[in-house]
């Protein structure tokens, strides 16, 4: 999905950092030729949409670059938990309006 009107809009906040970069990862995986148009943010946000955009690359191989900075500041267990309890809300069915919105483009 290669859509330059298509815009990531990160909040701040530490912790929600954390989870958006579980977001992102399984964004992703799910749409591996994803490419946002528009990448922005606040704060903790601003330094993702930062860190996401000044990497070479597919938009999945700067997450997963992204991933492993996580890993390291957080401590790979805690970070490894955290993003297993996103894994799982997300695989709940919790964005099928997401989805179906990102199918239709």
């Amino acid at each position: 999905m290669n859509d330059s009107d298509l815009a990531l809009v990160l909040s701040g906040g530490g912790a929600r950092a954390a989870y958006q970069v579980g977001f992102l990862r399984y964004l992703a995986s799910r749409y591996p030729d994803l490419t946002p148009g528009i990448l922005t943010g606040v704060s903790a946000g601003g330094i993702i949409a930062i860190s996401l955009a000044s990497r070479e690359g597919s938009f999945r191989d700067s997450v997963a670059q992204l991933h492993e900075l996580w890993l390291i500041e957080l401590g790979e267990s805690d970070a490894r938990a955290r993003a297993a309890d996103i894994e799982a809300f997300l695989q709940s069915g919790s964005l099928s309006s997401f989805e179906a919105s990102a199918g239709a483009r």
